[in-house]
């Protein structure tokens, strides 16, 4: 449907669920100067101002409304800012299906973005799709146009002149060919025909059909990687989902007819580009809210914090064991500028594995750190008795040391092809990890063994001694 008359022209609504974004350290060789100064917040939209007549509108949180206020109007922009809790209060109030939603997103906006443990990137992105989901089905349900939401880093591309975006007959969303030919849609840029707004309604409903399942995976798991990984998959697996099973149930169309492809930016900080044709946009993929991202953060952290906390712990200062824990860190910060999301995956998930192990491991050596590398005795059976016990777990931590550098090298390979040509021991470094827990339970095992010998023997050997069966030996 063509328009030209800008009070019906469809509305662009721009989503930022967060803080302000800090100025990116490299900016896209297409973007203006001027722009350059600005974040992934606002940079692209200000690029749309310039380049677009449809009437544009930014949604923030209550709290950044002001900020973007005074941004926009300093850049002489009509930039329409739009705080997502005044949104819900005045969908409420309408009396319309929308005010059925209210209380829930009110509830879900509570819960992830202003808990002590939660407001990571990933709630803050799953919010912004919640929330433009229920953009979509209330502005393009009650307008006189359909509406657009699309991300803060989509603009538009080799503009002469100001572009129109159009109304259509249908719902709209980005789509990417896989290799088998089935289409894979994308929730950066959404249309929906205020005729059809029930297509909008039905994609919320299912989204939130599934929320509650996907919190109760990272509920009190949030700095546990394999958690932070699980949700990320199985959000996002949803909000993909909320799209492809509402479109097969209530449209006729075969795919979305928006096509995109990826390129490589060669960038700094930017992970993929997305060009369409038509419209002719542009998406730049920043990936900060990936979770792999997010768990090498969580990672490096939670083993500075460690580190720092037992530092004075003169039972945990010894080679073996200093080698491996430095290890740890110096292999995070390796690749911390590491694009190769499955890289990080592979990585973070062993890390998190060995980190666990060596704290595990401590608390052995801790424990029994008086009658093993602490422990002297003329007695030489006693003493091989301590010895035995340092040896043992000095020898967890070099295999775990080890296991390290195989980790790295498995990290490293891609495809299956190369893997298969790693040697045994390596290709299996994940199988061993994942039997460490047992492995040092076996280990404590095997030192509660060689304690009761030692018991026994010193009982035997000083039977004037007034000593328990499973005392630890005396000197």
């Amino acid at each position: 449907m063509q328009r030209d008359d800008p009070i019906a022209l469809p509305k662009l609504n721009y989503l930022w669920i967060g803080p302000p974004a800090p100025i990116s350290s490299s900016s896209s060789s297409s973007s203006s100067s001027s722009l350059s100064n600005f974040g992934n917040d606002i940079k692209d939209v200000l690029d749309m101002t310039a380049n677009c007549q449809n009437p544009i509108y930014y949604y923030c949180l209550k709290e950044y409304k002001n900020h973007y206020q005074k941004l926009f109007e300093n850049q002489k922009t009509t930039v329409h800012v739009v705080s997502v809790e005044e949104y819900l209060s005045a969908a409420k109030m309408n009396g319309t299906k929308a005010s059925e939603y209210v209380d829930r997103i009110r509830h879900i906006q509570n819960e992830i973005l202003k808990g002590s443990s939660r407001n990571r990137i990933a709630d803050r992105t799953s919010f912004k799709v919640l929330f433009s989901f229920f953009i979509l089905a209330t502005d393009g349900g009650y307008a006189i146009t359909g509406g657009y939401t699309l991300d803060t880093n989509v603009k538009l591309i080799n503009q002469k002149e100001k572009f129109i975006f159009q109304d259509y007959n249908d719902f709209h969303v980005p789509f990417i060919r896989a290799k088998d030919g089935n289409w894979i849609a994308e929730c950066w840029m959404m249309y929906v025909p205020h005729e059809k707004s029930d297509i909008a309604f039905n994609i919320l409903q299912y989204y939130l059909s599934h929320w509650d399942r996907a919190q109760k995976i990272i509920e009190g798991n949030e700095r546990n990687v394999r958690s932070i990984h699980r949700y990320a998959k199985f959000i996002g697996g949803v909000t993909i989902s909320s799209i492809t099973e509402t479109l097969r149930k209530t449209s006729n169309m075969a795919e979305p007819p928006w096509e995109f492809k990826l390129y490589d930016p060669n960038e700094e900080n930017v992970a993929s580009i997305a060009i369409m044709d038509s419209p002719p946009v542009q998406k730049t993929y920043n990936n900060s809210h990936k979770p792999e991202y997010e768990a090498k953060k969580v990672l490096l952290e939670d083993i500075q914090a460690y580190n720092k906390k037992n530092a004075k712990k003169k039972e945990l200062h010894f080679m073996a064991r200093n080698d491996f824990h430095n290890r740890l860190i110096t292999i995070l910060e390796e690749y911390h500028h590491e694009k190769n999301r499955d890289k990080l995956y592979t990585l973070n998930l062993g890390l998190f594995d060995l980190f666990n192990a060596l704290q595990i491991l401590d608390k052995i050596l801790i424990e029994h750190y008086d009658i093993s590398f602490n422990y002297k005795s003329h007695d030489e059976k006693k003493q091989d008795f301590a010895n035995k016990i340092s040896e043992m777990i000095e020898r967890e931590y070099s295999t775990l040391h080890d296991c390290i550098d195989k980790l790295k090298t498995l990290a490293e390979t891609t495809g299956w092809e190369n893997l298969l040509k790693l040697d045994e021991e390596t290709s299996h470094v994940d199988r061993f990890i994942e039997k460490l827990p047992s492995r040092l339970e076996a280990l404590q095992n095997s030192i509660n063994n060689i304690i009761q010998e030692a018991a026994e023997y010193h009982y035997t050997t000083h039977a004037h001694d007034i000593m328990m069966p499973n005392s630890r030996f005396k000197k």
